[in-house]
């Protein structure tokens, strides 16, 4: 088994990448935390981009609350203070939040985007 260098492979993350792609999202837009990594250029980062977000600090105006898991699930202890606030800003863009889950939806591929008649 071939160990890995976790310095070498912190130093290639990148913060600004992932404020970047989390300032792209749209309104009413939710992505996981893997697909937040993979949009910053980082497809195995889904804990480091976790890890990003919980060291935020106050008060910064990044949508923080369009990253949910993977399975849809908002990540704060259900009734806590953190998740009725994701609760809120995702209801207020329109998203539909159900016992604490959003259907996620997986990115379509640039084929099934024209061939959908919407591009």
């Amino acid at each position: 088994m071939v160990a890995r260098d976790d310095d070498s492979a912190r130093a290639s993350l990148d913060p600004a990448a992932l404020e970047a792609a989390l300032r792209a999202t749209s309104a009413g837009e939710v992505l996981s935390y893997a697909e937040l990594a993979r949009r910053a250029g980082h497809p195995r980062g889904a804990r480091w981009a976790a890890r990003w977000l919980a060291g935020l600090p106050d008060g910064h105006e990044l949508p923080w609350h369009r990253v949910l898991r993977a399975s849809g699930e908002i990540a704060f202890p259900a009734g806590s203070a953190s998740y009725r606030e994701q609760l809120a800003r995702l209801q207020a863009e329109g998203v539909v939040v159900m016992r604490g889950k959003v259907r996620m939806q997986r990115p379509r591929s640039l084929d099934e985007w024209v061939f959908s008649g919407e591009g």
